[in-house]
This record gives structure tokens, C-alpha cells and sequence, in this order.
């Protein structure tokens, strides 16, 4: 459990949302083995705000999903 939270941006965010739903970092779990709150290679800083976004460390063998896809938010990858 520690894992999971330490991959996360935010320690105290569920892996479940409003209505029951999974969150980004539970489908990150699920798919590549990190809980990561974000879709981007690696880990990016904020410019000079000292926050640090995590993202997968390396490409899943099963490819991805965001939830965001669905309401058209976004788009990840082309090679569906």
C-alpha cells in the first residue's frame, strides 16, 4: 500500500471516485503496475513551483486508457 501511494501526485487521493468510478491512478495500477496520477513519460516538474507530476515510468505491453477518452477530453496514442 505504501507503493501505491508513493506513485501517486496526491498521498491521500482513493483509487475510486465519485460514483464508484476508478480514477487515473487505479486504471495506471491496473495496466502498467504503478499507480501514477499522470499519462506522461516520466516525472515532470512544474516549472518553479517545486511540485513534480508523476507519470508512467515505461510503455505497458497492453497499452492505455484514461477515463478523460471517453468525455473526449483527450486523446492517448493513435494505434487503436
Amino acid at each position: 500500500l505504501y507503493k501505491i501511494r508513493s506513485d501517486m501526485d496526491d498521498s491521500e487521493a482513493t483509487l475510486t471516485a465519485m460514483f464508484g468510478h476508478c480514477t487515473q491512478e487505479l486504471m495506471n495500477l491496473l495496466l502498467s503496475g504503478h499507480a501514477a496520477s499522470q499519462m506522461h513519460d516520466g516525472i515532470m516538474p512544474m516549472e518553479d513551483t517545486g511540485l513534480m507530476l508523476r507519470g508512467i515510468e515505461k510503455q505497458p505491453w497492453i497499452g492505455y486508457l484514461t477515463y478523460l477518452e471517453v468525455l473526449r477530453y483527450l486523446k492517448v496514442g493513435s494505434l487503436y
